[in-house]
């Protein structure tokens, strides 16, 4: 796969691409205390902090970039980070608890569907979900289990709980064109 500029071999020339971390107080003081590279990690998500990795791979659908396009791209990546980092799952939940949802349903390219007494309602203050909301969505809810992670890659399918501010959710998670596809049920006490 590849271009005219780059006789179809995939790159022209080749290109070191390098992930870096905005370094917080919560970042710095996970790092001073010797946190594992999860950890770090899933701090900075909960942070809205987007890793290169899902960025670029937002962005690149293996198309043949050469070095122009590859900065212009990154510029762009960071413009597009300014402006929405990732979707608010906090903010989600919490309008589950304040609306009484039973559940909430979570798929990519729809916005956020809440069920109250037995009706799904569309949240539309909020934005469609993208397949980059989809991932994050996963590295949220999972946050780093690597247990849960392999049931997942092997199975394509995942039953779990997870909870929000002393209120648990069961969270089923499947697979919808190899985007992660969630409904989150509310349980009662």
């Amino acid at each position: 796969m590849g271009c005219d500029y780059c006789n179809n071999t995939g790159f022209h020339s080749r290109i070191g691409i390098f992930e870096t971390l905005d370094v917080t107080d919560e970042i710095r003081e996970l790092i001073v205390r010797g946190a594992s590279s999860m950890e770090i990690r899933q701090k900075s998500i909960r942070n809205r902090i987007q890793t290169t990795s899902s960025r670029w791979n937002q962005k690149s659908y293996r198309r043949c970039y050469n070095s122009r396009r590859i900065k212009q791209k990154n510029i762009n990546v960071l413009k597009e980070r300014k402006e929405k980092l990732m979707v608010n799952m906090d903010e989600i939940l919490e309008l589950v608890v304040k609306k009484d949802a039973s559940d909430v349903h979570l798929i990519c390219g729809n916005k956020p569907v809440l069920r109250i007494a037995r009706e799904l309602t569309v949240v539309d203050e909020m934005e469609v979900l993208t397949p980059e909301d989809m991932n994050e969505i996963y590295d949220y809810l999972i946050r780093g289990n690597l247990d849960k992670d392999s049931v997942f890659r092997e199975t394509r399918k995942l039953d779990t709980s997870y909870e929000f501010k002393n209120v648990r959710f069961r969270v089923n998670i499947s697979n919808s064109f190899d985007i992660p596809v969630y409904t989150l049920r509310l349980i009662k006490k």
